[in-house]
């Protein structure tokens, strides 16, 4: 079956999503979120619990879910922090939402104590990449086999000592 442009540009973005989480991964000193190899360690976090409504997960149920989804808008990194563990219905539900609002509606009474484990999360792979992926998605730039035109690794540009965003290793992007 033939793909769209549509397909085909959401295939490009979960590309750039992924080597941009790579290169994010590395800038933290972490080994690359490997997926399937990596997401025991992360089921581990949770207690093999699903992390929204906390039912026990079994082999097949579990889902790797992104809190903050690998897509146009909210621009999630496929990187440590990001990834977490889902029951099915969880993560067929989820789609592209909030992840604290979704923890409300699954969690009900239990909220609380699931937002502050997902912090804990967060905090302990330092997930915050406080960089603005608009700009280094330039409309100028082709994504080729999930890197940027040239075959470029990425690195984080800093400023006064904190991450901004994502750039080619070298330099940073024409406009």
């Amino acid at each position: 079956m033939a793909r769209g442009r549509a397909d085909i540009a959401n295939t490009a973005l979960r590309i750039f999503l992924q080597e941009m989480g790579a290169a994010y991964d590395e800038e933290r000193g972490l080994t690359p979120y490997g997926g399937t190899k990596d997401f025991a360690k992360v089921k581990e976090f949770f207690g093999g619990r699903c992390c929204y409504c906390d039912v026990e997960l079994t082999g097949l149920s579990a889902a790797q879910d992104h809190l903050i989804p690998m897509n146009k808008t909210s621009l999630g990194l496929h990187a440590w922090g990001n990834v977490v563990p889902a029951c099915g219905p969880c993560n067929a539900t989820k789609q592209g939402g909030d992840w604290r609002d979704f923890i409300i509606q699954r969690a009900g009474a239990q909220a609380a104590e699931r937002h502050a484990r997902m912090r804990a999360f967060l905090n302990a792979y330092r997930y915050d990449p406080g960089r603005d992926l608009r700009e280094v998605a330039s409309p100028q730039r082709q994504l080729e086999g999930g890197r940027l035109g040239g075959g470029e690794r990425l690195q984080v540009a800093h400023h006064a000592g904190q991450p901004q965003h994502l750039v080619p290793k070298g330099g940073e992007l024409g406009r």
